[in-house]
């Protein structure tokens, strides 16, 4: 049977139209699904940012003693957490948090893919080999690091946490007792959690539990 151009010509249009329709259909059901996935992550704590945030330069140094710059994030998911040694509450509790979430990790492949650091804020006790027996204490595959106080200062600012010194610093000078006074630093406690792209991705707030976290890393993991 041989078709007349008015019939070809409507036959076009009818799958142009067709295909546009389904184009259409997907895109909603992406949108809408993309909006389920940003409530899920949002009702366990997590915002995720429209357009991940490249940090810029930065440089501390690992338990190890090596350095460790904003290029170290590449490569690897990354969930960081900044806080102190001597923390006497939330500090302890969310690194704990984070080993029971890091060790339910049940596929190799994206256990490998992933790297737990915490960040000191305290430069005036935490050392690198501080820093190495603490996380040590939670899982040996965590990465500990310190610097100097602009340093810190300088990554904790593009990750947005704030801290600040609580008491009495200790005094080093000549005629110092040497009497730590134990002061204690007031710190955001929020994760913040890295692409492979070492990009600032989402940010995890308080409380942190071990299972959220799980569920948010497989959600971004999966969609981004």
């Amino acid at each position: 049977m041989t078709l007349s151009l008015n019939a070809k010509i409507g036959l076009v249009v009818f799958v142009v139209f067709d295909v546009l329709l389904a184009i259409a259909l997907v895109s909603l059901y992406l949108a809408r699904s993309e909006r389920e996935l940003l409530t899920e992550l949002r009702d366990i704590g997590v915002t995720v940012y429209p357009q991940p945030m490249q940090l810029s330069e930065f440089q501390l140094t690992d338990q190890f003693g090596n350095p460790f710059t904003e290029e170290n994030l590449s490569g690897y998911w990354s969930i960081l957490f900044l806080g102190y040694t001597n923390c006497p509450d939330i500090c302890p509790l969310t690194m704990a948090e984070l080993k029971q979430f890091y060790e339910r990790l049940d596929d190799p492949e994206i256990k490998d893919d992933l790297r737990i650091v915490m960040v000191s804020v305290d430069a005036e006790r935490d050392t690198p080999e501080t820093m190495a027996n603490y996380v040590n204490s939670f899982n040996r595959d965590f990465i500990g690091l310190s610097g100097d106080y602009d340093s810190i200062s300088n990554l904790a600012s593009q990750v947005f946490v704030a801290h600040s010194v609580v008491g009495q610093m200790p005094d080093h000078s000549e005629h110092a007792d040497g009497v730590d006074r134990g002061y204690l630093i007031e710190h955001s406690s929020h994760l913040t959690i890295f692409n492979e792209a070492g990009q600032l991705q989402a940010i995890v707030r308080q409380p942190i539990r071990d299972r959220d976290l799980l569920r948010a890393y497989r959600l971004l993991r999966g969609r981004w």
